[in-house]
C-alpha cells in the first residue's frame, strides 16, 4: 500500500512539472463568447483521481471552474472551493448555513474575485482565495443565469426581466438603468464586439450595448430558448432554438439563414475553430463546418450517443465531452466522431447493477484534470497520468457456477461490470460459451451486459445444448488496459423446461432484436450450503489516494455495496435452475 502511494505521489509530481499550456476555467462555457472550448490538449484515457461530496440538488446545471490550483463550485445554496490536487475543502460560503435559495447558474472568476448569483436575487461576489464576502448586488428577483466578466464587467440577468451591468471589482451599476424585458432574463448571455446579448424567456434575442445597456436590435426567435446561450463567431451570433441553427449579423440582427438539424436541440453547441457540434435530443452528435456562408457537414453521419444529452458539450483541443441521460460520460474525436472515452457514472452499486447519477452540468478541463459535477453533490475529478492498477469487477452474473440450465435454446448470460478507475472499456467485453464468441449487448445506464445463444427460426431444428457441463468465460479490460478474466461452468439439463418464448414482431429485416420481456432478476451471492447470508460486502476499492471521505464535514460518504462476482461457490442458490427450484421459466421475447 505504502508502495502504490509513492508511487502515485511521484507520478503527480511529473504530471505536475508537465502542465506547460494548461488553461484556467473562468467562466461558464470558458469565455464571453461562449464557445465552449479551451486549447488544452487532454490525453485520454484519464483515471478518476478523487471525489468530494458537497451538497446534493437535483438538476444542477452550474459547472465547476479551475484557477490555478483551486476547483470552484457551486451546489445547491452553498459556494465551495476545494484543492485541485487532492479534493480536500478550501472554503465554503455559508460557512455556518446555507443561503436558503439555491444558486443555479456557473459561476465567475476574475482578479481574485468569486461571483455568483443565487435565488435570493443577489448577485455575490467573494474573496476567491478565503470566501470572504466582499459584496453584494441586489435585483428583485431570482438570478438563474450564469454571471460573464467582460473588460471589467459582470454580466448577468434576472428573473424580474431584467439584465444588469456592474463592476467587476466594486459591485456597482455600470448601466444608468437596468434593460428591462417582457419576461425572465434567466437564458444565457454573450458579450463581445461591444455588445452584449441576452436570451429571453418572452422569446427574443436581445442585443444591448455592452457599455450603456441600451438596445441594438432584438430578434424574435421561433420558440422559447431553454437553458441555449447564443454564442459568436466571425460577427455572426449562432442561436439554436428548437430543431433549428438560426444564424444572425451580430451588428445588425439581420437574419443570414438557418439550419435545419431534424431533432430538437436541448443544449447548448460547441465551436472549435470553424467547427460546429450540436447535441440532438434524438441522442445523435451532429458536426458542421462554417465556410463564410452556410454549414456544410462535417461528419457525413451523425454520432449515436446512446441517449440523450443532459449537458452542453464542451471541446478540448480535438476531442468533445458529452454527459449523456444514460449516466455517462463520454468523449468523441473531432475529426471524425470516433469514441475516445466512455465513464459511467456511478451513484451506487446494487444487486440489479449500478445506478447511474444524474448530471446537468457540463465538464471542465482545466489544468490537467477533467470535472464533472453531477446532482447528487458528488464532484469527480479525472488525471491523465494517474495510476490505475485495479481491473474491473464483475458481479451478479447469472446462470452462476454449477447451475442447471434448459438443453433447449436461448441460454442467457447477464451481469454488471464496474471500474470506479478509468471506466470499462465495454468494446473489449467478450462472452464465450465453450469457446465459442457470443455476441454482448450493453445497457450502459445499469452496465449490465447480456449475451445470449441463438434462437431458432419456425421450422428450424432447435440447437439443443448436449447433456453435462458447459464453461462460460467472460474477459473484460478497462481504459488503462487492466485486464478481468472469469471462468466458470454450468449444467445443461433437458429435462428441464425451456424458456418460454414470446414472438414480436422484429424492428427490421436486416436487424432482429432479441430483448427479455422484463429485466432479469440479479442471482444472490453464491456460498456453502447451511451457511448462513454473508455479512454485507465492503465498498469498492476508492481510486489510488482518492479523496472519497472529502465532504463538507470531513465524514466518508456512505459505502457502496459490491455484490458478489460469480464462480466463487460451489452451491447454487435455490430457485435459480437447481433442482430444488420452483421458479417459472424465464420468458424470452423474440420478433416474428
Amino acid at each position: 500500500m505504502i508502495l502504490r502511494q509513492l508511487t502515485a505521489t511521484l507520478l503527480v509530481l511529473t504530471a505536475s512539472a508537465g502542465l506547460a499550456g494548461a488553461n484556467d476555467a473562468l467562466m461558464s462555457r470558458y469565455g464571453p463568447e461562449k464557445f465552449g472550448y479551451t486549447s488544452e490538449k487532454f490525453k485520454l484515457p484519464v483515471v478518476l483521481k478523487w471525489e468530494h461530496i458537497s451538497a446534493p440538488y437535483s438538476g444542477n446545471p452550474a459547472s465547476a471552474l479551475v484557477e490555478g490550483n483551486t476547483v470552484f463550485f457551486v451546489s445547491d445554496d452553498r459556494a465551495y472551493a476545494v484543492d485541485l490536487d487532492t479534493g480536500e475543502l478550501a472554503w465554503k460560503y455559508p460557512s455556518d448555513k446555507g443561503l436558503g435559495s439555491a444558486v443555479r447558474g456557473t459561476p465567475a472568476l476574475y482578479k481574485g474575485n468569486f461571483y455568483f448569483g443565487g435565488g435570493d436575487g443577489v448577485l455575490y461576489c467573494l474573496d476567491a482565495t478565503t470566501g470572504g464576502l466582499r459584496w453584494r448586488h441586489a435585483s428583485t428577483g431570482p438570478i438563474r443565469s450564469s454571471p460573464i466578466v467582460a473588460d471589467g464587467i459582470v454580466y448577468f440577468g434576472s428573473d424580474d426581466d431584467s439584465a444588469r451591468a456592474v463592476d467587476a471589482l466594486t459591485g456597482r451599476a455600470v448601466w444608468a438603468r437596468p434593460f428591462v424585458g417582457r419576461d425572465d432574463m434567466s437564458g444565457g448571455i454573450a458579450v463581445g464586439g461591444g455588445m452584449a446579448f441576452f436570451a429571453c424567456t418572452d422569446g427574443n434575442l436581445y442585443a444591448l450595448a455592452a457599455s450603456t445597456g441600451q438596445l441594438r436590435w432584438n430578434f424574435r426567435l421561433a420558440s422559447t430558448p431553454v437553458r441555449i446561450t447564443p454564442i459568436l463567431l466571425d460577427n455572426m451570433v449562432i442561436m439554436p432554438v428548437g430543431n433549428t441553427i438560426n444564424v444572425l449579423s451580430a451588428k445588425s440582427g439581420q437574419f443570414r439563414f438557418s439550419v435545419p438539424v431534424g431533432t430538437e436541440i436541448p443544449v447548448n453547441l460547441a465551436v472549435s475553430g470553424q467547427d460546429v457540434f450540436a447535441a440532438g435530443r434524438d441522442g445523435k452528435l451532429y458536426a458542421y463546418t462554417w465556410s463564410g456562408r452556410q454549414f456544410i457537414l462535417k461528419w457525413k453521419t451523425p454520432v449515436d450517443m446512446g441517449s440523450r444529452p443532459m449537458a452542453d458539450p464542451i471541446i478540448a483541443g480535438d476531442s468533445i465531452y458529452v454527459v449523456t441521460g444514460n449516466g455517462t460520460l463520454q468523449a468523441y474525436s473531432t475529426k471524425d466522431g470516433t469514441l475516445l472515452w466512455r465513464y459511467v457514472l456511478t451513484s451506487k452499486v446494487t444487486e440489479y447493477g449500478v445506478e447511474t447519477a444524474r448530471c446537468y452540468a457540463a465538464p471542465t478541463v482545466a489544468n490537467g484534470s477533467l470535472l464533472v459535477l453531477s446532482d447528487d453533490g458528488v464532484l469527480r475529478c479525472f488525471t491523465q497520468d494517474w495510476p490505475d492498477i485495479y481491473p474491473p469487477k464483475a458481479f451478479n452474473f447469472s446462470p452462476i457456477d454449477g447451475q442447471k440450465v434448459p438443453a433447449a435454446p436461448p441460454l442467457v448470460i447477464t451481469g454488471a461490470l464496474f471500474d470506479a478507475e478509468s471506466g470499462v472499456d465495454f468494446s473489449s467485453v467478450r462472452i464465450t460459451l465453450d469457446g465459442n464468441p457470443l455476441e454482448v449487448e450493453t445497457n450502459f445506464g445499469t452496465s449490465i451486459v447480456k449475451a445470449m445463444t441463438e434462437v431458432p427460426e419456425e421450422g428450424e431444428a432447435s440447437a439443443k445444448l448436449e447433456s453435462g457441463p458447459h464453461k462460460l468465460a467472460l474477459s473484460a479490460k478497462d481504459y488503462s488496459g487492466n485486464i478481468y478474466n472469469l471462468e466458470w461452468s454450468v449444467m445443461a439439463d433437458p429435462s428441464l423446461e425451456p424458456p418460454k418464448i414470446t414472438k414480436t414482431k422484429k424492428k427490421t429485416e436486416e436487424t432482429p432484436t432479441v430483448t427479455p420481456e422484463v429485466p432479469v432478476p440479479a442471482v444472490p451471492e453464491m456460498r456453502e450450503p447451511g451457511a448462513p447470508p454473508p455479512p454485507p460486502p465492503p465498498p469498492p476499492p476508492p481510486a489510488p489516494g482518492a479523496a472519497h471521505g472529502a465532504g463538507d464535514d470531513g465524514a466518508p460518504p456512505p459505502p457502496v455495496p459490491t455484490p458478489a462476482e460469480p464462480g466463487t461457490g460451489t452451491t447454487p442458490t435455490p430457485g435459480h435452475g437447481d433442482s430444488g427450484g420452483g421458479d417459472e421459466p424465464p420468458v424470452i421475447v423474440v420478433p416474428e
